[in-house]
C-alpha cells in the first residue's frame, strides 16, 4: 500500500468531514480573533495569510473578506500515538461556510515548516474566484 496515497486518503475523509455543514455567512476579516500576525499580503490564487500564534491556524483573506482557513499538518503528527491534527475542532462560525477544499503534500516543506507535512486549504469561495486572487497593481 501507498503510505503517501492512504495518508492523502484518511487526510481528505477527515477533513470533509470537519468541514461540513459550516454556516452560510460571507465574514471580514474585521471577524478574526484578536492577535493574529499577517504573515503575507496577497499570495497569487490564495489570498493574504493571518497566523493564530497559539493554534498555529492560518486564516486567508482577500479584499476585506475571510476567504479560507488552513492547517498545516506534519505527517508525523498523522502516525503514532500523538495524532495532533484530529483533536481540532471544527471551523470557527466567524469563517462561514466553505465552498470546497484543496489537499497538497509538500514532501520538502517549505520555509516556516521545513518537515513533510500536508496542506488543508478549506475555502469560502469557489476555485476559480480564488484562483484569480491577484496583489493590487502599484
Amino acid at each position: 500500500m501507498n503510505f503517501k496515497k492512504y495518508i492523502f486518503g484518511a487526510l481528505f475523509v477527515a477533513a470533509v468531514a470537519v468541514f461540513a455543514a459550516q454556516p452560510a455567512m460571507a465574514h471580514s476579516i474585521k471577524d478574526l480573533p484578536p492577535g493574529l500576525k499577517k504573515t503575507s499580503g496577497v499570495v497569487p490564487g490564495m489570498g493574504e495569510h493571518y497566523l493564530d500564534p497559539k493554534s498555529k491556524t492560518i486564516y486567508g483573506g482577500y479584499q476585506g473578506k475571510i476567504v479560507f482557513i488552513e492547517y498545516e499538518v506534519a505527517v508525523s503528527e498523522m502516525t503514532g500515538d500523538e495524532n495532533k491534527f484530529w483533536d481540532k475542532e471544527k471551523i470557527p462560525s466567524f469563517v462561514g461556510k466553505i465552498d470546497h477544499i484543496d489537499l497538497e503534500y509538500l514532501g520538502k516543506g517549505h520555509p516556516g515548516m521545513t518537515l513533510p507535512h500536508f496542506v488543508i486549504h478549506a475555502y469560502t469561495v469557489s476555485h476559480a474566484t480564488h484562483k484569480a486572487f491577484r496583489p493590487p497593481k502599484k
